[in-house]
């Protein structure tokens, strides 16, 4: 006796109700086919092996809601299709949040570092002043650290302008010979000198 061949509908019927062995048959019939169309929408292998058990898990999973459709194909490779778009923006997001994760790692890491080197550049800079003379320190203070003007430094502190620049003059004069007995980076070095205008 002649065994029948079930068709794609009928086989999806059977699938409904339950039979694993009709499945096992739309599986074999068409898992090349739901490969090739995920390889063509995400052009990776592993990608597209992902889709094609998303996709036949989700038709066994969800057999129960196949009952009404007519026609197989057109509604399962639909639906392949729509999966294979889903992936796609899955991955888009995925790429998305990886970048935005490296970027803000990257200015984390900057501002760190920055952080790092403006908190040694304060102590070796009081470490250096506290080891100056009081009235060098006050006019090295004034000066370089908060900015004033000479002769409003002068007026302050009761020195004539001249008094004020060979403090300045002597105190940098120390800050060079300090920075050499100072094991640090040549570029941190070259940064605090020109922070105060030491050539």
């Amino acid at each position: 006796m002649e065994q029948h061949e079930h068709n794609d509908e009928e086989l999806l019927r059977l699938v409904v109700g339950g039979d694993a062995k009709a499945f096992n048959k739309l599986y074999d019939k068409y898992v090349a086919a739901v490969f090739n169309v995920g390889m063509k929408y995400v052009a990776d292998k592993a990608l597209a092996e992902d889709l094609v058990q998303e996709v036949f898990g989700k038709l066994w999973k969800d057999r129960a809601n196949f009952g009404g459709v007519e026609i197989f194909q057109a509604y399962f490779f639909t639906m392949v299709r729509n999966n294979a778009l889903l992936k796609i923006k899955q991955l888009a997001r995925e790429r998305m949040s990886k970048e935005k994760y490296a970027q803000q790692a990257d200015r984390s890491d900057n501002n760190v570092e920055a952080h790092l080197l403006h908190i040694d550049q304060v102590k070796m800079i009081n470490l250096f002043v506290g080891n100056l003379p009081l009235p060098h320190q006050r006019v090295f203070n004034l000066v370089k650290l908060k900015g004033f003007d000479r002769t409003a430094v002068a007026e302050q502190l009761e020195l004539s302008q001249q008094t004020v620049d060979n403090y300045l003059v002597l105190a940098l004069k120390e800050l060079r010979k300090h920075l050499r007995h100072i094991v640090m980076p040549p570029y941190w070095v070259a940064l605090v000198l020109s922070l105060f205008g030491v050539a």
